[in-house]
């Protein structure tokens, strides 16, 4: 893998991904933490600062419009409700971790905002999300 002008890359930050799932003798021996570690090893040798991200509503936010609900994905498709913005569900989070969103904590994420839908507001209204909306 060449590295050459990269000075940051930046990846979800991944905690039980298939945790209580069942899946094949061959991939039970297989374990996401040593690829992730391989990774951030040869990142750190190649001079490659790694920062991880907060998958938090990643996929569920409209890259286009910063609109958040739960229903804008479905599967392998995302189509956001508010502007009708549609691609890739994997292509639209991996557009939202280029931007330095704000943590989410487990307070916030108890009010489950993104089933009625919402914008990522702060107390005075003002959007805190940038838009991502291609020119």
């Amino acid at each position: 893998m060449n590295l050459d002008g990269f000075g940051v890359l930046r990846r979800e930050n991944i905690k039980g991904l298939r945790y209580k799932q069942k899946s094949s003798r061959m991939l039970s021996h297989f374990t996401y933490t040593l690829i992730f570690d391989k990774f951030d090893d040869y990142c750190s040798q190649h001079g490659v600062r790694v920062d991880k991200v907060s998958p938090t509503y990643a996929s569920q936010r409209c890259s286009k419009c910063s609109y958040v609900r739960k229903t804008n994905r479905k599967g392998k498709l995302f189509k956001c409700v508010s502007c009708n913005f549609e691609c890739d569900s994997d292509v639209n989070a991996s557009l939202n971790i280029i931007f330095d969103l704000p943590f989410i904590g487990k307070l916030e994420r108890l009010t489950r905002k993104n089933l009625r839908g919402s914008y990522l507001y702060d107390k005075g209204k003002e959007p805190i999300v940038p838009s991502t909306e291609r020119v």
